[in-house]
C-alpha cells in the first residue's frame, strides 16, 4: 500500500518512468510478438480438361494409275510425270536413275551446242583466209601462183572439214542426249510397273 504522502508526490511529479516501489511487485515485461509474415498464397492445381474422344479417320482410297495410249500417266484425273509415279510406287532407285539421266542429257545437249558453235566459228575463220589467186601477188610468177593455189586449197579444205566434222560431232552428242531417257523405263516396262502398282493397292 502507498502512503498518502507518496501518492501526492507521484501525482505532482506527473508521469515518469516506472520505478520500483518498495513493497510493490516489479513490472512484468511483455515480450513483443512479431506478426508472422503472411504465407504466400498457393494456387490450387487446375485439373486438365478431359481428353477429347479420338475419332477414327478412314484412310483415303488410293487412286489407281492409268497409262494412256499416248504414254501419259494419269491418277485421279491428274497427270503424273514418270518421276512422280516412281516415287508413288516406292521406286527410289528409278528416281535416282532418272535424275542422273536428266543431268547427263543436259550435259550432252550443252556440249553439242558448244561443239557446233565452235565448229561454225572456226570453219568461217578458215574460209575467210582463202587467198584470191587473181590478186597481183599470185599472178606475178608461176611459183607464187602455185603457192596461192596451195594455200587456197588448204584453207578451203580446212574450213569445210571443220564445219562438217563439228556438225557431225554435235549431231552425235545430241543423239546421245536423246537416247538418255529421264523416264528410265520403256513403254512395256512402265506398263508392267503400273499394273503391279494397281494390284498392290487394290486398283484395277
Amino acid at each position: 500500500m502507498f502512503s498518502p504522502v507518496t501518492l501526492v508526490t507521484l501525482l505532482l511529479a506527473g508521469p515518469q518512468a516506472p520505478t520500483t516501489v518498495e513493497g510493490a511487485d516489479p513490472p512484468v515485461e511483455r515480450p513483443v510478438v512479431e506478426e508472422a509474415a503472411a504465407a504466400p498464397a498457393v494456387a490450387e492445381p487446375v485439373a486438365p480438361p478431359p481428353d477429347a474422344p479420338i475419332r477414327a479417320v478412314a484412310p483415303e482410297p488410293v487412286q489407281p494409275v492409268e497409262l494412256t495410249e499416248e504414254g501419259q500417266l494419269v491418277s485421279g484425273g491428274r497427270a503424273l510425270s514418270p518421276r512422280e509415279f516412281y516415287a508413288l510406287a516406292g521406286r527410289g532407285d528409278l528416281v535416282e536413275r532418272g535424275e542422273r539421266n536428266l543431268t547427263a542429257r543436259r550435259w550432252l545437249f550443252g556440249s553439242s551446242a558448244v561443239v557446233l558453235v565452235a565448229a561454225v566459228t572456226l570453219g568461217i575463220v578458215f574460209l575467210s583466209l582463202v587467198p584470191d589467186i587473181n590478186q597481183p601477188y599470185c599472178l606475178s610468177g608461176l611459183a607464187r601462183y602455185e603457192q596461192c593455189v596451195a594455200a587456197r586449197d588448204l584453207y578451203d579444205r580446212s574450213g569445210v572439214l571443220t564445219l562438217a566434222g563439228g556438225a557431225a560431232a554435235a549431231a552425235v552428242l545430241a543423239g546421245l542426249g536423246l537416247a538418255t531417257r529421264p523416264d528410265v523405263l520403256t513403254r512395256w516396262e512402265l506398263d508392267q510397273l503400273v499394273t503391279r502398282y494397281n494390284q498392290d493397292h487394290g486398283g484395277r
